[in-house]
């Protein structure tokens, strides 16, 4: 854990160092290197039939009509 922390703080400096020379591509490969290759991992949108929908037309219509059935419910009564 203290060898990534180590690591880090010089990727730290580094990139401290080449934002005051103003290279910014060197500052911005750091960063990359400090967050790391995080993808956005999209989960499936299925139908209410539980069937998946693979086109974005069909999905956008579903996550519609989804909230549509969460958020125009009934006021409660007290």
């Amino acid at each position: 854990m203290t060898e990534r922390r180590n690591f880090n703080e010089d990727l730290a400096k580094q990139a401290v160092v080449a934002a005051r020379m103003k290279n910014m591509r060197e500052v911005y490969n750091i960063t990359r290197k400090l967050v790391g290759n995080r993808r956005v991992v999209e989960q499936p949108v299925k139908n209410k039939e539980g069937h998946l929908l693979t086109d974005t037309k069909s999905q956008l219509e579903r996550w519609k009509e989804r909230f549509q059935e969460l958020l125009n419910r009934p006021v409660p009564s007290e």
